[in-house]
């Protein structure tokens, strides 16, 4: 395959709507009514829960673990995450309603994760942010001049 790497589309919940109204009025049309099938498997998959890499779902089984009672809202959170933006230093969630929420305060979680180098050197941290008890992002700091390039795996992370 030749040309740039797809990315693939993520969409706010608005956008998915006027989208499908969009896909709606299409069908309706009778020449495109051959396309309708495409399209539609097309907004079906864009409406698939895309879910954390399995080191993030790692680390936050940890951290959940570390919190003890308080991280379990974190660990159920953390399963039926839907990523809605990805970064090697920044990860947007949204948690579905049906998942309980935490306790704990709007702002950064009061547990920040060290992440370390093959040497053991701390170069960075993670922040969970929170709004209404409810994870919202995911946030590697760095402490050396160039950026994280992944998500640490649990032998680079130190929880204290």
């Amino acid at each position: 395959m030749s040309g740039p790497a797809a990315n693939p589309l993520v969409l706010i919940e608005h956008e998915r709507s006027v989208l499908s109204g969009w896909v709606k009025r299409l069908m309706s049309s009778a020449r495109l009514v051959q396309r309708a099938p495409i399209v539609l498997a097309y907004i079906q998959a864009m409406n698939q829960k895309i879910s954390l890499p399995d080191q993030v779902l790692d680390l936050l089984a940890a951290i959940a673990a570390h919190l003890g009672d308080v991280g379990q809202p974190l660990a159920i959170q953390a399963r039926h995450a839907r990523v809605l933006n990805y970064s090697p230093t920044y990860i947007d969630l949204n948690i579905p309603e049906r998942c309980d929420s935490g306790s704990w305060p709007d702002g950064p979680l009061d547990i920040k994760p060290l992440v370390t180098d093959r040497q053991g050197e701390p170069v960075g941290e993670v922040l969970l942010w929170v709004s209404s008890g409810r994870i919202t992002l995911l946030e590697q700091a760095w402490f050396t001049d160039d950026p994280p390039t992944a998500w640490p795996s649990m032998e680079n992370v130190r929880i204290s």
